[in-house]
């Protein structure tokens, strides 16, 4: 009878100690990143592939992330597809963006037809840089530049108390000059 008492005891105490431990950093990170894109319907015609490996996602934990397409598409054929841009974080929190891929016939070469003059009404990553065409993107090699990114104002007080003398804190835009967020950078040594 005293084994169980004392066993009884022993499990009762090292449950208590085990509701002591402190969630490490990634468990306290229950909020899927931050897909940066701004169009969700994306044309193309028969044979020709989107590319979606320049959209890329933002964790507050984890920093710039790669995303991936969710669904089926098939380019042989005409008609509207629904995958879904998917990021997934390291603590294992998803955020999934619903997009729609169509699929357009080729228009046939022996018809001429006058091309209309091209108005710009949106971007991509690619056309993200191009400053004569402002949008509301990041372009990604501006977020690699930095060692960790705060998106939203509130991470300025973050970015501020991470500057030392190796890193500085700086402002960043998106491609229309619009605010975005903070990156911690690191300061390159000047050699003399």
């Amino acid at each position: 009878m005293p084994n169980k008492l004392f066993l009884s005891l022993a499990m009762v105490t090292l449950l208590a100690g085990c509701s002591l431990h402190q969630p490490s950093p990634a468990s306290q990170d229950q909020i899927g990143p931050y897909i940066n894109m701004t169009q969700y319907t994306f044309h193309t015609v028969v044979g020709q592939p989107i590319d979606f490996s320049t959209i890329t996602g933002y964790d507050d934990y984890d920093g710039l992330l790669r995303t991936s397409l969710e669904g089926y598409v098939d380019y042989t054929k005409v008609g509207e597809y629904y995958p879904a841009i998917v990021c997934r974080d390291l603590s294992g929190n998803q955020t999934r963006v619903q997009i729609t891929v169509v699929v357009e016939a080729q228009q046939e070469a022996s018809e001429p037809t006058p091309t209309p003059q091209s108005v710009p009404t949106g971007c991509s990553l690619e056309t993200a840089q191009d400053p004569l065409l402002p949008c509301e993107q990041v372009v990604p090699a501006t977020i690699e530049a930095y060692v960790t990114i705060y998106q939203g104002e509130q991470g300025e007080q973050m970015c501020e108390e991470a500057a030392d003398e190796d890193h500085t804190c700086e402002l960043i835009t998106r491609n229309d000059g619009s605010f975005w967020g903070y990156g911690l950078k690191t300061i390159e040594s000047k050699e003399e």
